[in-house]
């Protein structure tokens, strides 16, 4: 699938953006792609949760959710404290722009 500049390969299990690999975690490989299967729409936290940690009631759950985040629009963003890929939903969730 490719989303502006990224292509994730579901088969390989990679992410690529302008040519070069990008190392992602196991974890942060599984919530972009969980967003990018839901382009454009809000993903809310207790989704997260259930769809990419198979976890209904963590602890501390949405700083997690944040934690990983973070370090994913770090590899995948161009500038990470302007997302424009994976965009903050304020107090719901999170949205993967089509580019």
């Amino acid at each position: 699938m490719l989303v502006g500049e990224l292509l994730i390969d579901s088969r390989a299990r990679e992410v690529w953006r302008g040519g070069e690999e990008l190392h992602l975690s196991p974890v942060q490989y599984e919530l972009l792609a969980y967003l990018a299967r839901n382009l454009g729409k809000v993903v809310e936290y207790d989704e997260l949760l259930d769809e990419v940690w198979r976890c209904e009631a963590c602890e501390g759950s949405r700083e997690m959710i944040k934690m990983v985040i973070r370090r994913l629009r770090g590899k995948i963003e161009d500038d990470p404290g302007k997302p424009r890929y994976v965009v903050s939903v304020r107090g719901r969730g999170y949205m993967l722009k089509p580019g």
